[in-house]
């Protein structure tokens, strides 16, 4: 792809140190919009689940559980048409 003409884009995104997030679709930029199922990871520890052992850990899955993936993703960056 970076032969193609999408070098500049590419790099940009390789080296963008800020990526935003909006539920909104956003105008004039290049974004995704990639729904993630989240998984329910419990493993097993000594014959018991981990959360069992580690309220830290029950925290933990609760907080990934949480996690919204519906969300626009984007960089503020202008977009420029190269023909």
């Amino acid at each position: 792809m970076r032969l193609n003409g999408y070098k500049d884009v590419i790099d940009t995104w390789s080296n963008a140190c800020d990526v935003l997030t909006s539920r909104e679709e956003p105008k004039g930029v290049y974004y995704v919009c990639h729904g993630a199922k989240v998984r329910y990871i419990n493993p097993l520890v000594n014959n018991l689940r981990i959360t069992d052992k580690s309220r830290v850990a029950q925290e933990m899955i609760d907080k990934n559980l949480a996690y919204d993936m519906s969300k626009y993703v984007y960089l503020d960056m202008k977009l420029e048409r190269k023909l």
